[in-house]
């Protein structure tokens, strides 16, 4: 537990701090109390908590986790997302051209595939449009 807390306050003031690639997705506000918070911790970490209980640990990693992950999703969704759409658009003529070729599916497997394909494209459809809303 305290490797696993000192692991992600080392992330957090990483990735918070100017250069950071998840500063821009925290309010100077929150980031201004957080930063403090995090070095308090590191040292403690060090000092006072060497020996400290697990739940102490588990108590510091879970209030950091609750400002970090919502944090780590807006850095995905506005950061990362856009690389996985041409991924699955060549998944998805990927499939396509294979329900053509392959001659042992039934007709009712090729519609459960076809449905499965319209179902996952629906899904990013409205992940694109989210995102662009935003």
């Amino acid at each position: 537990m305290r490797n696993d807390l000192e692991a992600y306050s080392y992330e957090l003031r990483n990735n918070l701090d100017s250069y950071g690639s998840w500063e821009k997705y925290l309010d100077e506000d929150s980031k201004a109390k957080l930063m403090p918070e995090i070095n308090e911790v590191v040292e403690w970490i060090y000092g006072d908590g060497e020996n400290a209980p697990k739940n102490e640990y588990k108590e510091k990693l879970e209030k950091f986790k609750l400002v970090g992950e919502p944090v780590k999703s807006r850095h995905f969704y506005y950061g990362e997302l856009d690389v996985y759409y041409p991924q699955f658009d060549k998944i998805a003529d990927l499939i396509k051209s294979k329900l053509v070729s392959i001659e042992h599916l039934t007709d009712n497997q090729k519609e459960l595939i076809n449905k499965k394909l319209e179902d996952a494209t629906t899904f990013i459809d409205a992940v694109k449009k989210d995102k662009a809303s935003k």
